[in-house]
């Protein structure tokens, strides 16, 4: 008797259903069943000789004898994929409840796009267990995806809802350095979320991440109440394993660095240390939870070579004040955490870098001008005071090199509309270069508060986003980026973005540490008249107030968190104004070739009788909303 084919298949699938599941470990189910989706770097059959370092990794994730299981590990080691085979093991052999908890909601929206659904639609078995993504019955969605015997919740930490819902047997915690320190209101994500294993005897956990910063780490204090074991290799001269540790490198031939074993002091090529057969080797042995910690170095997806040229440059940039490229490394190449250097400048530092503004004549003379040649586009950074606003017009060229053009204190009660109106006017304002070419502002970002003055900025900023000044308000929090998001207030619909003020003023405090002109430096007027440079307000006043704030860390619900402390007695508008006119630089997200090819232009015309030109505000993009920033 013939059956059509759709019955054949639903017999098919009920057979499967019913068949006894082989009791086989996350590393022969990877091996026997997982496919890599065409598109990825090495499509087809899944191979564990190609990251033999995670077959330890997945075999703690289904040997019941071990309950939690954390990996501290570098980038381009696999983190994710030995995830994605867990997920595929327990939907296959042994289903049960499963939820992944990632950074953000959209994270996970796209993590499930981009990479659970490829692995399902690439891998048979999976494909028979999943429902199909196109079906509208609830089974199969985006974040919730249902398989016989059990179900996958995918849900960002910043989710409070989805973390308090079904008990599962299986929390699979990605990236957990990069969760909000708080669900909400509602507490630590991990403790949210864990609290939905208890009514599982055999249940499940496993924190995985790349580290971040050592004060606010999630996965660092759990890798050391582990086993705590890290992937050694033979040395391929004398046998000895080891781990491979970044000073053991030496790359005096940057093509074809070598590694010093630590035992026989023999040099060897990376192909001779990454052909040895490895092994996982735990510190606590005794313990009952697993932890493990490998670094690039072992990875077969990035070579040594590259790794030096990214340490190189890393390091050249330290040099010069800039550590957030050895911050990076450290984090995702290394697999360690990032110590922060000290978080407070001194006044001293900041007023000793003043010089003066000056333009170079075409016969070699100088004058003093208002805007210096590397100055390509001004912000506005406005604070608003029950008495008066207090605004810093800020110059910026590429790569965050900054040039302080004046600090104004416009005095009137902010109820009243002569206030707003002089505040316009001083934003139409326009600044000039030693050659006459005139400069307006690009972009102001006006702090909307919590105060009793938030309508009337909305009116304010409502009619003039066209000249993209917008209301901002700042929100603190780690991982919350310079541009959070962007909303609209239900009375007129005024745009309002949401600022990472603790990315922003860190940014700000490690950029006045750096030392030489160029990329993030920090320039301040002087002028042989000291009239001149109090005309612009940065008096000892306005130094003050900059570095008025520090950076400390506090326990939040048994989480380390950011906080900034203010120096007693000391304004701080100045450090406010001055992470509101970067972060409206990271909204309107400038073309700093284009301004630089504009401005090439314009000095090409100067001379006595060169006409004076306007630098244009672009227009802005029609419904652009977000982080990614309003392109000029």
């Amino acid at each position: 008797m013939h059956y059509p084919r759709k019955s054949a298949d639903l017999f098919r699938r009920i057979l499967c259903a019913f068949r006894p599941p082989p009791d086989i470990s996350v590393s022969e189910w990877a091996e026997t069943y997982r496919y890599i989706p065409e598109g990825a770097a090495e499509p087809g059959r899944w191979r564990n000789s190609r990251t033999p370092h995670l077959v330890g990794i997945m075999d703690a994730l289904s040997d019941s004898s071990v309950s939690t299981v954390v990996a501290m590990l570098a980038s381009q080691t696999g983190k994710s994929e030995f995830l994605l085979n867990t997920i595929g093991r327990y939907a296959h052999v042994s289903p049960a409840p499963i939820l992944m908890l990632r950074p953000t909601q959209d994270d996970a929206r796209t993590f499930s796009k981009e990479r659970i659904a490829p692995m399902i639609s690439a891998t048979p078995e999976l494909k028979d267990r999943f429902g199909s993504p196109k079906t509208r019955d609830g089974d199969n969605t985006i974040l919730n995806k249902k398989f016989p015997g059990g179900f996958l919740s995918i849900v960002g930490s910043n989710a409070p809802s989805g973390l308090a819902s079904r008990p599962i047997k299986l929390l699979l915690a990605d990236e957990v350095d990069r969760y909000e320190a708080s669900a909400g209101t509602e507490g630590d994500p991990i403790s949210l979320a864990e609290k939905r294993l208890t009514t599982f005897w055999d249940r499940k956990m496993a924190l995985v991440s790349s580290p971040g910063d050592a004060e606010t780490s999630r996965i660092e204090p759990a890798y050391k109440t582990t086993t705590m074991e890290r992937w050694n290799l033979p040395c391929p001269k004398c046998g000895e394993y080891q781990p491979l540790e970044w000073s053991g490198l030496i790359y005096k031939d940057l093509s074809a660095p070598v590694y010093r074993c630590r035992v026989c002091g023999e040099t060897s090529e990376e192909y001779e240390w990454k052909g040895g057969t490895g092994r996982w080797i735990a510190e606590f042995p005794e313990r009952k939870d697993r932890g493990f910690h490998a670094s690039s170095l072992i990875s077969f997806f990035i070579d040594w070579p590259e790794l030096v040229k990214e340490w190189l440059f890393a390091s050249s940039e330290s040099k010069k004040g800039n550590n957030e490229p050895l911050k990076v490394f450290i984090n995702t190449r290394l697999g360690e955490t990032w110590t922060q250097p000290g978080q407070q400048v001194e006044e001293d530092e900041v007023t000793k870098r003043k010089e003066p503004y000056v333009y170079r004549k075409p016969d070699g003379s100088y004058i003093p001008c208002e805007v210096p040649d590397g100055v390509l586009l001004l912000t506005a950074g406005v604070d608003v005071q029950d008495n008066r606003f207090e605004v810093e017009v800020v110059g910026w060229g590429p790569e965050w090199e900054s040039w302080g053009i004046e600090y104004r204190v416009i005095m009137g009660n902010p109820s009243t509309q002569e206030a707003w109106d002089a505040l316009d006017e001083y934003l139409l304002r326009r600044w000039r270069y030693g050659d006459g070419t005139e400069l307006g502002i690009a972009g102001a970002a006006i702090d909307s508060g919590d105060g009793g003055h938030t309508s009337d900025v909305y009116r304010f900023t409502k009619p003039r986003e066209s000249r993209h000044i917008f209301a901002i308000k700042g929100q603190g929090g780690v991982g919350v980026p310079m541009v959070a998001r962007a909303t609209q207030n239900t009375r007129n619909r005024a745009t309002l973005f949401v600022l990472g003020v603790d990315e922003i003023k860190g940014k700000i405090l490690s950029d006045l540490k750096r030392t030489e002109p160029g990329a993030g430096y920090c320039h301040f007027p002087l002028s042989a008249d000291l009239d001149d440079a109090h005309r612009r307000g940065y008096t000892d006043t306005y130094f003050k107030g900059l570095v008025s704030e520090r950076r400390v860390f506090k326990y939040n619900k048994g989480y380390k968190k950011y906080e900034w402390i203010k120096e007693s007695g000391v304004r701080n508008e100045p450090i406010d104004c001055r992470a509101y006119a970067r972060g409206i630089v990271a909204i309107i997200n400038p073309n700093f070739y284009r301004l630089q090819k504009l401005r090439e232009k314009q000095r090409g015309m100067r001379g006595a009788n060169a006409p004076i030109t306007v630098a244009p505000v672009a227009k802005r993009k029609k419904k652009s909303r977000g982080s990614k920033g309003i392109s000029i």
